[in-house]
C-alpha cells in the first residue's frame, strides 16, 4: 500500500513511513511497526507440534493442532502440521 495510507502512531505522534508500497503486511508489521508477524504463544505451540511430530507423538500433536485451530482458526502452518500428521498415519510412520 502507498506510504500515505499507512499511519504510524507513537506516543500521540502520527507519522507516515517513507516506504511501504510493494511491501507485504508482515514486512510493514515487522519493520515499520516493530511487531511480530504472529502471536508468540501461537508460534511456541506450532514449534511444539512439529517437535511432537518428529518424536512420532501424533496423538498429542493432533490434540495441539486442534487447540490451535480453536484458538486461531486455520492457517498455512496449522494445515501443514495437520497434513504431516495425516501423512505419517497413512504411511504408518
Amino acid at each position: 500500500m502507498p506510504h500515505d495510507e499507512v499511519l504510524l502512531i507513537d506516543e500521540g505522534q502520527i507519522q507516515q513511513p517513507a516506504q511501504s508500497f510493494g511491501m507485504d503486511s508482515n514486512w510493514i508489521l515487522r519493520v515499520l511497526m516493530g511487531a511480530d508477524d504472529q502471536d508468540v504463544e501461537v508460534l511456541h505451540k506450532l514449534d511444539r507440534v512439529f517437535k511432537l511430530i518428529a518424536q512420532k507423538n501424533l496423538a498429542e500433536a493432533e490434540a495441539t493442532v486442534q487447540q490451535l485451530r480453536q484458538q486461531t482458526g486455520n492457517s498455512e502452518a496449522i494445515q501443514r502440521a495437520a497434513s504431516t500428521i495425516e501423512r505419517m498415519r497413512i504411511l504408518g510412520k
